[in-house]
């Protein structure tokens, strides 16, 4: 596990990750991998830097909380409903909008 105190689930709804419809991963979405850091982070959640590694251990474990999350957003075809063919292009489809909405996540 990589959050620190169980409190990565409150900071990801803070971020935008998780709870919001549209609005997971923003941080991700505007700032990309390499304007994340904690310090930035600090001052987005109005927070001193320190504070975020109470919730999360580090940046690393701050993309992988927020992949898990874009991840979340695929829709997966119930297997009984659909040939497979007609799964694996939804699935696929899926994959495809989600790494348009946040292409951060290809570097991730």
């Amino acid at each position: 596990m990589f959050a620190q105190r169980g409190g990565a689930h409150a900071l990801a709804r803070q971020l935008g990750l998780r709870g919001r419809h549209g609005g997971r991963a923003e941080l991700l979405d505007e700032e990309g991998l390499g304007g994340l850091n904690m310090r930035s982070l600090g001052q987005r959640l109005d927070s001193a830097a320190t504070a975020m590694y109470w919730h999360v251990k580090n940046k690393d474990n701050l993309v992988r909380l927020a992949v898990d999350e874009v991840w979340g957003e695929i829709d997966l075809p119930d297997p009984d409903a659909a040939d497979w063919r007609t799964a694996a292009e939804t699935m696929a489809t899926g994959m495809y909008e989600a790494l348009a909405r946040h292409p951060w996540l290809v570097q991730a």
